[in-house]
């Protein structure tokens, strides 16, 4: 996921910080070490354990309609 503003910022770092990603530095991304960092998250067991997490995480969420229906509640 490449953070570049507004919320992607933020959900880059999430998915970092849970585990599932990684980060360079604009003044580190090359050739090799994008390459580097490819070949860790797609090797790594614990990577794809914590994307998993991840994806469970998301798909408890309620939905978009679900939460709609709530907002009168709110009012």
């Amino acid at each position: 996921m490449v953070g570049s503003g507004g919320d992607g910022a933020g959900g880059a770092g999430g998915v970092r910080g849970g585990g599932g990603g990684a980060r360079l530095l604009a003044a580190e991304v090359t050739p090799d070490a994008v390459a580097e960092k490819a070949r860790h998250l797609l090797t790594d067991s614990s990577v794809r354990d914590a994307a998993r997490a991840l994806a469970a995480e998301v798909a408890a969420m309620p939905s978009p309609a679900e939460v709609a229906a709530q907002l009168p509640s709110f009012a």
